[in-house]
């Protein structure tokens, strides 16, 4: 009898007409119905709360990557109803699965390619294959009253078509131009991270130690990931160093995670640091999730893993400001320290300046490297001339056989001089490449004089 009643409910009396879906769309449909069948296991299994209190399912009951695009999907797991019920659930979604075949025929009869009939004729067969299996579960459900019973059923007979739905998304999204988001080496850091912080937070919510050791222990995962990034940044920069400024998308994508979530991370660890409570690491948790999970959802809009537009690089305007800043101190260590005053005060005064322009020198280079050598050429005059440069002078001041006291003015300046003029030079070479690129229709633009 209750086998009859539910074949009777089946029957779809609406008046159903199938829209054709074109380009993507059809992945949607395929992904809501996985959801859909993902969120009763979830809450046959009981999770996040499911199950006697009604209560929602939880982020796990729908995929990260696809709660976008899933739209009526993502909400198939918010509400649990009792196992007795779940049949409801099963026979919505095969109606939905009617459907989409129905649309699916449409497309093939009026698809004039060998190709894309068979690719419709493939998915059929695999909307069907579910179908089935879906109605087998309703009619085995049908002769069950234990509640336990019908948790294990859903659990044990719904798995694969989660497995067979997702494989039919991913091929979906390959073909219409588009891979899974979850693909992508963006999304992948992105999930890390967040999985990092989620399960320090649950970690502090849930009690799973004393305070004093949870935060400690949240301490070293942070900073342990932060090293392992640092060590892959490293190699991505040699890697595009190595190919002439070049870089694959993937590795364009792991460091624009990094970039992006260093600096979150490490107040993460500040705040465990510094926290007496939990209260504190937690806030700064709850401020970076939505961020993570939201820079994760650009990876899953339907055109496909967003990326940074690209950065306007003027590498030449760049370094000639720069070289403003280190010339306004060669000259002041030339003019307060070197051309009139000849004590020992104002040598160590001019030893000073020289690692002045040192800490300029090595703030830059730092500069470069965290920008991936954008600008290679500057990077090697910093390193393979004025550095050296700078050293030279720096030894002669402190070279004890000299007195600086019975050194003439030339002798003084005539090395920090010689630095400064080769500045100078660098400054006209580079106002004179920007000069070029506008009269060649550049994008430069001169730089300004400082």
């Amino acid at each position: 009898v209750n086998g009859e009643i539910m074949r009777v409910m089946m029957i779809d009396v609406q008046d159903r007409r199938p829209v054709i879906v074109e380009g993507c769309d059809e992945c949607d449909v395929y992904k809501e119905i996985r959801d859909k069948i993902q969120g009763l296991i979830d809450c046959a299994k009981g999770e996040d709360g499911a199950g006697e209190d009604d209560t929602a399912a939880g982020d796990d009951a729908v995929p990260a990557d696809d709660t976008a695009a899933a739209g009526e999907g993502g909400e198939a797991a918010a509400e649990c109803m009792p196992p007795a019920m779940y049949f409801m659930d099963l026979m919505d979604i095969n109606r939905m699965i009617d459907s989409q075949t129905e649309s699916m025929f449409n497309q093939l009869f009026q698809s004039m390619e060998d190709s894309e009939r068979t690719n419709i004729e493939a998915n059929l067969n695999t909307l069907k294959a579910v179908r089935e299996n879906i109605e087998e579960t309703i009619q085995k459900l049908s002769r069950m009253e234990d509640d336990e019973r019908i948790k294990r059923q859903v659990q044990s007979s719904l798995s694969g078509d989660v497995d067979t739905l997702t494989d039919l998304v991913e091929d979906c999204l390959k073909n219409c131009g588009q891979s899974g988001c979850e693909d992508s080496c963006g999304y992948q850091q992105l999930d890390k991270v967040r999985k990092l912080i989620q399960g320090i937070k649950d970690d502090f919510e849930n009690g799973a130690g004393e305070f004093e050791e949870t935060k400690e222990e949240a301490r070293r995962q942070v900073m342990t990931y932060i090293s392992e990034t640092n060590k892959d940044m490293n190699g991505i920069i040699m890697r595009k160093v190595e190919n002439d400024g070049m870089l694959e998308q993937c590795d364009k994508e792991k460091l624009d995670v990094f970039d992006q979530t260093k600096n979150p991370l490490w107040m993460v660890v500040n705040s465990t640091i510094f926290s007496e409570d939990q209260n504190p690491i937690v806030a700064v948790i709850d401020g970076l999730l939505p961020l993570v999970n939201e820079s994760i959802e650009g990876y899953c809009q339907k055109d496909g893993p967003t990326t940074k537009p690209p950065e306007v690089e003027n590498c030449n305007k760049d370094e000639y400001v720069k070289i403003a800043d280190y010339v306004e101190r060669v000259d002041q260590i030339i003019q307060e320290n070197l051309f009139k005053p000849d004590d020992d005060g104002a040598k160590i005064q001019a030893q000073l300046g020289f690692l002045d322009v040192k800490k300029l020198f090595d703030k830059r280079i730092e500069e470069l490297f965290n920008g991936d050598v954008k600008c290679p050429d500057e990077l090697d005059k910093l390193k393979k001339e004025w550095m050296p440069s700078l050293n030279k002078c720096m030894a002669e001041f402190m070279n004890s056989n000299k007195q600086f006291s019975n050194m003439t003015r030339l002798e003084r300046i005539q090395c920090t001089k010689e630095l400064r003029v080769a500045m100078e030079a660098r400054r006209a070479e580079l106002l004179q490449k920007e000069l070029e690129a506008i009269e060649a229709g550049g994008a430069g633009g001169a730089p300004e004089e400082a």
